[in-house]
């Protein structure tokens, strides 16, 4: 390949060498840690939609212990700003952010005083804590995940390029509603397994009925619409309620 032998074009050499060298390591599949160390977490990509305050959570099947959020490492971001050698190091971490307040900020949009006094009555039962209807919805929740995870990830994304994992995180029930918090890993050329999209489904907790979908958090570059998402969802949503709701 010829370059002008300027300074520019130079530099644009390396960085053309570095990107194609990142690109071969990106190709590997890399194991994810999650941290507990929030002092490292930096900030998200993008701001938290919550689902909104649509009464009062009566519990949270706290199926993963914790809540997921694939944030900016304050450390990953200075080695990156260390060195061109690093330029396309990728600067995501994924963060263990306790349960309630996860949850506050994905479903009521802050942790503050009153998020807190809300959920000072709420359960939050572990996953070996579950019976009767509430090991249903967990059951459900790991339904969806196992046999339809990538077929979900492709409705929110709009393809499947890149896929790594579906992950029940929890179900939230309030006297009406029962939400289903999902989490899809994703990689791609600059999130080496750090990519993520954080939604929910809603259904009626009476009739089992499909009612929303929601995009919680994403750290990709497009995502499909609510409206897109949700109907490119109902085939796997209606597939997975008829096995474990229906018995069909």
């Amino acid at each position: 390949m010829w370059w002008p032998s300027t300074n520019l074009n130079a530099r644009l050499k390396t960085v053309f060498i570095l990107f194609c060298i990142n690109l071969f390591l990106g190709a590997s599949t890399f194991a994810q840690t999650y941290s507990s160390d929030l002092d490292d977490f930096k900030a998200l990509e993008s701001k938290i939609n919550p689902i909104g305050d649509l009464g009062d959570i009566d519990k949270i099947l706290d199926l993963r212990g914790f809540v997921p959020f694939s944030g900016i490492s304050k450390e990953k971001s200075q080695k990156q700003e260390s060195s061109i050698f690093n330029f396309f190091s990728d600067i995501f971490q994924w963060y263990k952010f306790p349960t309630a307040v996860g949850v506050s900020c994905l479903y009521y949009g802050s942790f503050d005083d009153h998020s807190k006094a809300k959920l000072q009555i709420t359960k939050i039962l572990a996953e070996d804590k579950l019976e009767g209807e509430d090991k249903e919805w967990a059951k459900f929740a790991y339904g969806l995940a196992h046999e339809s995870g990538k077929d979900l990830f492709t409705s929110a994304n709009g393809s499947s390029s890149g896929f790594d994992s579906a992950e029940p995180v929890n179900v939230l029930l309030t006297e009406k509603s029962a939400f289903v918090i999902m989490n899809f890993k994703y990689s791609s050329l600059d999130r080496r397994g750090t990519g993520q999209i954080l939604c929910a489904y809603e259904f009626s907790r009476t009739l089992k009925e499909y009612k929303s979908y929601y995009e919680l958090y994403s750290n990709t570059v497009l995502s499909r619409s609510v409206t897109k998402a949700f109907s490119a969802s109902e085939p796997y949503i209606a597939k997975a309620v008829a096995i474990y709701f229906t018995g069909q």
